[in-house]
């Protein structure tokens, strides 16, 4: 949850009251967010303060990753079978919090894990992990489809709109190496695929809205099946 300090105090004091009612039914459930020394929630709720476990990091690292993986598996009752199988949940997630959380649970599907273990459960199968992605991938997709929608409703112009495309296609066919990628790459790249029709500063005004555009981007999971977004060089 982001921004969670901005709330209302009424919304605040009544979702504070829900989590202590889910923790009196012992119902287990994880919130990231940026918070204060002390958690808002307890002042609305003082009786939660034994109740909320919290990770303090400047910024989610890989142990702190690991951190969060092993407190879920825990509280489900389960454990990963070798840091291998960790690893790689981490690496596909791109080192974020919210995605490594998103791979687990799709994990648990796979794994068939619905609720909390009466026998401690092992993971042991890397390739769950990645049929994990594949059902985040698929379930993403309309999201990005929407995402490229809205970066088109929202541009200056249809020469701009059409700039964004192309601009999507070359990242989708080009790697982008370590230092990144230029503006006159950019334009010299749609050039090469035969489109000359699109001005240079249509280019120059969509790419600093772009995310990532100057930086050195992994592909989101590196499949090379209907579930990566090539077609949008995320």
């Amino acid at each position: 949850m982001e921004d969670f300090h901005f709330a209302s105090d009424e919304f605040i004091s009544n979702f504070s009251d829900d989590l202590k009612a889910l923790s009196d039914e012992r119902i287990q459930f994880v919130i990231v967010g940026v918070e204060n020394k002390v958690p808002i929630m307890l002042t609305a709720r003082p009786d939660l303060k034994e109740r909320i476990l919290s990770i303090e990091v400047g910024h989610f690292d890989e142990t702190c990753l690991q951190e969060i993986i092993k407190m879920g598996a825990k509280e489900l009752h389960f454990a990963i079978s070798n840091d291998s199988i960790t690893s790689l949940i981490i690496s596909e997630s791109d080192n974020k919090a919210y995605m490594t959380q998103n791979i687990c649970r799709h994990l648990c599907v796979v794994e068939n894990i619905t609720e909390k273990c009466t026998i401690k459960y092992k993971i042991n199968k890397m390739e769950n992990v990645m049929l994990a992605c594949r059902l985040v991938a698929l379930k993403n997709k309309p999201l990005y489809d929407e995402i490229v929608d809205t970066i088109g409703s929202q541009s200056h112009g249809n020469s701009t709109y059409k700039a964004y495309l192309w601009i999507l296609k070359i990242l989708s066919k080009n790697r982008v190496g370590k230092m990144g990628i230029t503006l006159n790459q950019i334009l010299h790249g749609i050039q090469n695929l035969g489109n000359n029709q699109i001005p240079g500063g249509s280019v120059y005004a969509c790419v600093p809205r772009l995310p990532k555009l100057s930086k050195q981007c992994e592909q989101v999971f590196k499949y090379n099946n209907k579930t990566l977004f090539v077609d949008y060089g995320l």
